[in-house]
């Protein structure tokens, strides 16, 4: 494995219990944002309406789901075989927490008909075993993955990897310090990665560094942003959590420390918002759409109290602040027809999930669009 280059560029507010939830600048900000919105009343809304979609925006104070574009039934290996599988860039990707030799394929994309495409065997010499942590859809034409690879002398290599779509593993990037836990690939062909540090044993404390990277298959590390610092040091924030790349930004999430994590990509730097969601629910599946919409499926995790399924989320630019909203008709018992029992993920500015009251059950994925847009 050949490490990347480290070009790190820091400069993030530290979330403390009063940065995140004092907001000690609130009013100030809140008032420039209402002179701001008043002077471009004046210029015409025109300007406005040239603006691009922004994540977490929607276009509307109340969605519900518009129609179904289409419904197929899926492999149940796709869906059980492993860590939950999300849909991207025109497959779902499903993988294999844990390998111990070379043929065990690791990673599989299934296709829109249902049926498996390809599957990969992702593994390096000197292993014994390796770890799958994510996947994504290579824009180039293959499969991402990132995980690490234990050697017998307990040596641990996290690492991010590139497979062709003849299967073979042709680009590693070996990440040192960085665990990227989860990563998406821009349209540009960058790779992102939202993940840890490793653990400092002495210290009992994460190593410093930034936990989000951009890499290149070729090159390596690229850039890096937000101090590990930035988070409470007992979290780990990035355990239960997300990360898309869209087609104007890329977006992670992040369950342990209710953060939500924007980045356009012609911006200098990302913004934090921090996000607060129905008391019990975590967030369990995530998507954004193509235009920039953020949704997710919301689950307690316990008992079915009638709160569980889609939610779309809304930004406070002014305050940095956001909130989970259910989708009309799609919030209850995940059981009751018509409700989101899985967002699997969005397809362009369609999202993929499964409905309650369907007698596949979860199998049966579905092609829905959301209205109003």
């Amino acid at each position: 494995m050949s490490k990347g280059t480290k070009n790190s560029l820091g400069g993030a507010r530290r979330l403390t219990a009063r940065s995140r939830h004092g907001h000690l600048q609130m009013h100030d900000r809140q008032l420039l944002g209402f002179a701001a919105s008043l002077v471009l009343t004046l210029l015409g809304v025109a300007v406005m309406a040239q603006e691009p979609p922004k994540a977490g925006m929607p276009r509307s104070s109340e969605q519900t789901i518009a129609e179904t574009l289409n419904r197929m039934l899926f492999d149940k290996d796709a869906l059980f075989s492993g860590p939950v599988p999300y849909w991207s860039d025109g497959y779902l990707i499903a993988r294999k927490t844990e390998s111990f030799s070379a043929t065990t394929p690791n990673v599989a994309l299934f296709g829109r008909n249902g049926s498996k495409s390809l599957e990969v065997a992702f593994w390096f010499p000197g292993s014994q075993r390796v770890v799958i942590e994510s996947t994504a859809v290579s824009h180039r034409g293959g499969i991402l993955a990132s995980g690490e690879a234990d050697k017998a002398d307990g040596t641990r290599a996290p690492f991010i990897a590139f497979a062709n779509l003849k299967g073979q593993v042709t680009n590693v990037i070996q990440t040192g310090d960085f665990f990227p836990r989860n990563i998406c690939e821009a349209p540009d062909g960058s790779i992102w990665a939202f993940g840890g540090m490793r653990f400092d044993t002495s210290k009992r404390e994460p190593l410093p560094g930034n936990v989000l990277r951009r890499f290149d298959v070729q090159k390596g590390e690229t850039a890096s942003y937000l101090p590990r610092s930035t988070f409470p040091p007992k979290i780990q924030v990035d355990a239960l959590s997300y990360i898309r790349c869209s087609g104007d930004a890329v977006v992670a999430y992040s369950n342990p420390a209710t953060v939500l994590i924007e980045f356009p990509y012609r911006a200098q730097a990302p913004r934090i918002y921090d996000i607060s969601a129905p008391e019990g629910l975590e967030v369990v599946g995530f998507a954004v759409t193509n235009s920039g919409d953020v949704y997710g499926a919301l689950d307690n995790l316990g008992t079915d109290d009638g709160k569980e399924g889609m939610y779309t989320l809304v930004l406070n630019r002014g305050a940095d602040t956001g909130y989970w909203r259910p989708v009309k008709g799609a919030v209850g018992n995940l059981s009751d027809e018509g409700v989101v029992s899985r967002v699997w993920g969005a397809d362009g500015d369609s999202l993929v999930v499964s409905r309650g009251g369907d007698p596949a059950g979860i199998t049966a994925l579905r092609w829905v669009t959301m209205s109003p847009k």
